[in-house]
């Protein structure tokens, strides 16, 4: 969830999820790498992969956002039960149902209503439980996703640099996330002159050796 933007942003990189909004303020935004929907009062369901992202929009309207070269852009408004499909920067085909493909791959809980207040009724809060740090390949999904999406990683994993490992995949993939070279890579500090002190030697014109 990216709170740090003008719309609330759940940005999905791989796999599914769906969403019930219901918004007296501000739209949700579902948004995956190449395409997305935003709503105030709708459920959604978006699915992404390395071929596709597809969108259903179960009930309620919605706006369909497209992604290119890291920009989110605003497209058509969207009707109960249409479906979009969009491969890398084709345009979105839409389709008056969802696809059959897509029905048989949806986890089944999807396809019932999102349970109500669902959080108040557990039993009991889950605190999290330390494992262990995290290495590149935990991350790198991340570090590498479009960069108006990776704002806050620098500070939030820059620690993991004194891990000999973690900077030596850093430093491989740097290509990925040049933003990261003047953190692995420091520039030396720039030359200050200082001007000389009441005892400092004459300075001298000469640019050669004395004769």
């Amino acid at each position: 969830m990216m709170q740090r933007t003008d719309t609330p942003t759940i940005v999905v990189l791989s796999g599914w999820v769906k969403v019930d909004i219901r918004s007296k303020a501000a739209p949700l935004r579902v948004l995956g790498p190449r395409m997305g929907i935003q709503s105030r009062q709708a459920v959604l369901v978006l699915y992404t992969d390395q071929r596709a992202d597809q969108v259903f929009d179960e009930t309620g309207p919605g706006t369909l956002l497209t992604r290119d070269d890291a920009a989110t852009r605003t497209g058509r408004e969207t009707q109960t039960n249409q479906f979009f499909v969009r491969e890398e920067r084709s345009d979105p085909v839409t389709q008056p149902r969802p696809a059959a493909d897509f029905v048989a791959k949806m986890p089944i809980p999807f396809r019932d209503p999102l349970p109500e207040h669902a959080s108040a009724k557990l039993n009991k809060k889950a605190s999290p439980q330390v494992v262990r740090e995290v290495n590149y390949s935990d991350v790198e999904s991340w570090i590498n996703m479009p960069r108006d999406w990776r704002w806050g990683f620098i500070t939030r994993f820059r620690r993991r640099l004194n891990d000999p490992a973690f900077f030596a995949a850093m430093d491989t993939h740097m290509s990925q996330h040049p933003e990261w070279h003047d953190i692995l890579h420091p520039p030396p500090p720039p030359y200050e002159d200082v001007p000389p002190g009441p005892h400092a030697p004459p300075q001298t014109s000469q640019t050669g050796p004395p004769r």
